[in-house]
């Protein structure tokens, strides 16, 4: 780490860090936040974090901040396809799978409108 703390004072911190190319100054006061978690998720959560090079608290934060900013917090469950649409899809695919109802391949413009002109 190229940087030094210089002092550190008072209930929060007053930190003043130098590096041969920057001055930060700062004033941070953290607090403890004790919540329920399922244990699964905790370690998948943190594990995740790691693997990017954070720790799970600049998770929680980032997703606090964000519920503070936008004021709303966001909840999706996958989009369910309806019975019809799987079996639409699924005789698409069989349709790909036999190379039956495709269209051929088309060279131009030109050659393409002919053969829709023509169904």
């Amino acid at each position: 780490m190229c940087c030094n703390n210089l002092f550190l004072m008072g209930d929060g911190f007053d930190i003043l860090t130098l590096c041969n190319r920057c001055v930060y100054y700062g004033y941070m006061i953290k607090t403890l936040l004790n919540i329920k978690v399922d244990a699964e998720v905790k370690m998948r959560a943190k594990k995740l974090a790691a693997s990017l090079g954070l720790p799970l608290s600049t998770v929680v934060n980032a997703q606090l901040k964000r519920f503070i900013d936008e004021k709303e917090m966001r909840f999706a469950l996958p989009v369910k396809m309806s019975k019809k649409l799987e079996r639409m899809i699924a005789k698409v695919e069989n349709d790909t799978k036999l190379h039956r109802n495709l269209s051929p391949v088309f060279k131009s413009g030109k050659e393409m409108d002919e053969y829709l002109s023509s169904l």
